[in-house]
């Protein structure tokens, strides 16, 4: 459920009729101020240089293209560290 989840979600990004700014690593230039509700750090976030922005998006196609895969390897310590790594990665959008 995980797997098909991620990767619908990152496949999305990467697809034919995704928006232009997944494929330069721009999305979240933007994205810190047309969030429903920004938070307190959101000023902060929007005024980080783009080489982060760009950080943070390729580390999104990681997260949702690469670690879904980890999770159906038949060994268990990849599968605890693919679980791992994406509720680090959850709680740090939270």
């Amino acid at each position: 459920c995980a797997f098909r989840l991620l990767l619908g979600a990152g496949m999305s990004k990467v697809g034919r009729n995704s928006s232009a700014c997944w494929r330069k690593l721009t999305c979240t230039t933007t994205h810190y101020f047309t969030q429903p509700i920004p938070n307190p750090l959101s000023w902060y976030m929007h005024h980080l240089p783009d080489s982060f922005h760009r950080m943070e998006v390729a580390l999104t196609f990681v997260e949702q293209l690469v670690l879904p895969f980890a999770m159906l390897v038949p060994l268990r310590c990849c599968r605890l560290l693919a679980g791992l790594l994406e509720i680090i990665f959850q709680a740090g959008i939270v």
